[in-house]
């Protein structure tokens, strides 16, 4: 929707920066918090406020082998998988969003250009899901940069199941980007 500005922060410092921020845009601002992240994510927030410019991404972990665009509580799962990964030998960058309108298209371009290959992960759903418009930035501005296919990652096109078991089934984790991201550099 034009005018309307979304946040979606994966980190405490950014959900207070953010929103300080947002309080300050003179446009409407959604800003999204995943549950998720009330009972997972520690973090010492430092008293001074850091005003987080809208639609400026963060490289959460440095790689070169691949890039994981993400968001929210899955920024946190991205940088799981790829500490694993690390370990097997494989290098992964991890971007956090931060603001999914305007998003970062320097700092998505920058991470294919570094990577050349790239995974984006998101709960939502697949179709018509925001990791669709990622997808298609990378393709129409750094489709010659890349080595292998645009993956995402994403919950199935089914309702959102409500028992715990089902929802951990239905939720990208992990595990499943640490599968995805060897198919993607082992291309």
């Amino acid at each position: 929707m034009p005018g309307v500005k979304v946040v979606y922060p994966a980190f405490p410092s950014d959900a207070r920066n953010l929103i300080y921020t947002s309080v300050l845009d003179p446009n409407p601002v959604i800003f999204l918090e995943n549950k998720y992240l009330y009972r997972h994510v520690k973090e010492l927030v430092p008293n001074e406020i850091d005003a987080v410019r809208l639609g400026s991404a963060r490289i959460v972990r440095p790689g070169q082998e691949a890039v994981v665009l993400t968001y929210g509580a899955m920024v946190h799962e991205a940088v799981h998988a790829a500490t694993r990964l690390a370990g097997q030998g494989y290098d992964v960058m991890v971007v956090d969003m931060r603001t999914l309108k305007p998003y970062d298209e320097d700092a998505i371009i920058a991470a294919v250009a570094a990577t050349n290959r790239v995974l984006v992960v998101h709960e939502g759903w697949r179709t018509c899901g925001f990791g669709a418009e990622l997808s298609a930035v990378v393709a129409e501005r750094a489709f010659h940069l890349l080595d292998a296919p645009v993956m995402r990652l994403t919950a199935p096109d089914v309702p959102v199941p409500y028992a715990p078991e089902l929802e951990a089934a239905f939720r990208p984790n992990a595990d499943k980007i640490e599968k995805a991201l060897v198919e993607l550099i082992e291309y």
